[in-house]
């Protein structure tokens, strides 16, 4: 539905159907005069695993697809699908949009910078020199790099796949050398000396409610 001033788009990901996304990207289009029809995809409804990302991707460019965004737990997945990465998200590692256009798909991480932009607006007085994160899926890939480019000098991160938390520690450190990049061995560890800390986890989602 590529005509002019009418789109089509969606979100992928998994147990979102719950996600307000629809509401929101309709609500905004129509206010910018633009008709926008927005579908969830959720691969809990049906049951599918991230195998099938490559095939919905298909399937939305066959049908004319704008883009999608793309939410937990496939956003890394996502990053290895498309043709072109912006700056950013080579970057981060993970992407949460696709454009569909001339044929080529074009992958992009703006989750940085909503968080980023989200962060100075609300409580931009939060002290970020030394900060935990816990979590370093697709999430946490973007918030800890919006993190260190806003900032930050040192970050603890911990995760219970420690190879994610040291790839991550790893990428970041190549970017920001000056500053201390450092994998907690537990949640006590990381939140030590902190100021702050960022849950980059799923808990809290849908479904997720942790204990």
């Amino acid at each position: 539905m590529n005509t002019k001033n009418k789109a089509l788009a969606g979100l992928i990901g998994h147990g979102i159907q719950g996600s307000l996304s629809p509401m929101i990207h309709e609500t905004e289009a129509k206010e910018n005069g633009l008709e926008l029809i927005y579908r969830i995809v959720d691969f809990a409804a049906p049951e599918r695993d991230a195998s099938f990302l490559q095939n919905m991707l298909l399937a939305a460019e066959s049908l004319d697809f704008s883009g999608v965004n793309i939410t937990h737990p496939y956003k890394e997945d996502a990053f290895k699908l498309v043709d072109v990465l912006s700056e950013d998200a080579k970057k981060i590692g993970s992407i949460n949009t696709i454009i569909f256009k001339n044929g080529k798909r074009f992958g992009d991480n703006t989750d940085w910078f909503g968080f980023s932009e989200n962060f100075k607006s609300g409580i931009s007085n939060a002290e970020i020199d030394i900060v935990a994160q816990i979590g370093t899926g697709g999430a946490g890939l973007a918030v800890a790099y919006a993190m260190l480019k806003m900032g930050t000098n040192e970050i603890h991160l911990f995760d219970t796949q420690k190879d994610k938390a040291n790839t991550l520690a790893k990428n970041l450190q190549s970017m920001f050398p000056d500053r201390k990049i450092i994998v907690s061995d537990d949640v006590e560890n990381a939140l030590q000396n902190a100021k702050g800390i960022i849950n980059a986890t799923p808990i809290g989602m849908e479904g997720i409610p942790g204990t």
